[in-house]
């Protein structure tokens, strides 16, 4: 069997290596314009579903959910890890059960919904370096307890 592969391998010469190697590199980034693309138009779907909330609606959570779960998807195959974090935290709030009744599941959804905005429009590549830590710790935050508001 291995004899069989060896006849279909050939050398790849370096200059044709470079070509193809530069070729990847404009096709992903064409691709990444793309995502960009998308990623902007989906955080305007998230942005209008949110802003007209129907929290009760399984079709609404349902529409919300694969927005972010496409997001969340394509995220780290474009160096945004951060969207792939957020995405992925959001999707789990809309699958809670909780969610049409309870007022701090759906404040955290429409945190999670500027936490992508931000990402898009600060181009937070990656995890977001200390500000993705930054947002994180945000969309984490508890309210204090027992200060006497």
């Amino acid at each position: 069997m291995l004899q069989r592969l060896k006849n279909q391998l050939r050398e790849i010469k370096p200059a044709e290596f470079r070509r193809m190697e530069a070729d990847a590199v404009k096709v992903t980034s064409d691709l990444l314009g793309m995502f960009q693309d998308n990623f902007r138009r989906t955080i305007e779907a998230i942005d209008g579903l949110t802003a007209h909330p129907q929290y009760e609606d399984a079709a609404w959570r349902g529409r919300l959910y694969r927005l972010s779960h496409n997001l969340k998807g394509l995220g780290g195959t474009f160096n945004y890890g951060l969207v792939t974090t957020v995405g992925d935290s959001l999707c789990s709030l809309i699958q809670n059960d909780a969610l049409p009744g309870d007022r701090s599941l759906q404040r955290r959804i429409v945190a999670h919904a500027a936490a992508l905005r931000a990402i898009l429009q600060f181009d937070l590549k990656g995890d977001g370096g200390r500000e993705g830590e930054e947002l994180l710790a945000t969309l984490r935050m508890e309210p204090a307890t027992g200060q006497g508001r």
